[in-house]
């Protein structure tokens, strides 16, 4: 389809760059500058919240995933109470829904998105929630009598006091530039934001487990495809 070839490209601009992508790189670096200016605008002039329990953030710096959703289910398994609240990727809905809440699914999957029904079906997760505004979703979360909130992809949320986990990927993007010339939402420098780092090969690992079979179908779901041949 073309959104699939359309999110290769990105993939391969973003990580493995061809000598035209690069050149379009270092074109479009004006705009990146841009971006970086507003993006670091964005996270002064804004109160701080503060909630009385804990809220905890899974997030990284770059475009694409990097383990966030795992690391959110082992986070659940650890301790009571836990509510996932997280933006809603894809869904076919706007504002807040409750998804899940104390065992019980309580909208469709168009309404929730795939992400956030993946949640809902883990047993040591007591609730999902999915907002574009994380404050209410929070809010909601804690209203419900969640303990502790984990927050998906929420790292970027500086108005929001937590405790930032910041995912670091074996695989780094070609440019360490803002987007659109490089894979990175936020400058690199504001990995020193976050509470711990967790870097792949040290705090976290991938399991890959496959026999060998010439004849098998390879479907895959996840953000950089390419890591299927590394």
């Amino acid at each position: 389809s073309e959104e699939k070839n359309y999110e290769l490209w990105l993939d391969n601009y973003f990580f493995k760059p061809n000598f035209w992508q690069k050149c379009l790189a270092f074109i479009l670096l004006p705009l990146s500058v841009l971006y970086a200016f507003f993006a670091i605008l964005n996270t002064f002039f804004r109160k701080k919240i503060v909630f009385k329990k804990p809220v905890i953030s899974v997030g990284n710096l770059s475009f694409g995933g990097n383990g966030k959703t795992p690391l959110c289910k082992a986070i659940a398994r650890e301790f009571d109470g836990v509510f996932i609240v997280l933006r809603g990727y894809k869904r076919k809905s706007k504002g807040l829904f409750v998804v899940k809440n104390q065992n019980e699914i309580l909208c469709t999957l168009a309404q929730s998105g795939d992400e956030a029904m993946e949640y809902a079906f883990e047993e040591n997760i007591k609730g999902v929630i999915v907002s574009e505004d994380r404050v209410k979703g929070i809010e909601k979360a804690f209203e419900l009598g969640a303990k502790i909130v984990v927050l998906d992809d929420a790292f970027s949320k500086f108005h929001i006091k937590k405790f930032d986990i910041l995912l670091e990927s074996k695989i780094k993007p070609y440019f360490n530039f803002t987007l659109p010339s490089g894979a990175y939402r936020l400058p690199k420098f504001y990995e020193k934001r976050a509470d711990f780092i967790a870097l792949e090969g040290r705090d976290f690992v991938r399991y890959s487990f496959v026999k060998e079979n010439p004849k098998a179908v390879l479907v895959t779901a996840i953000a950089k495809s390419f890591r299927l041949y590394e």
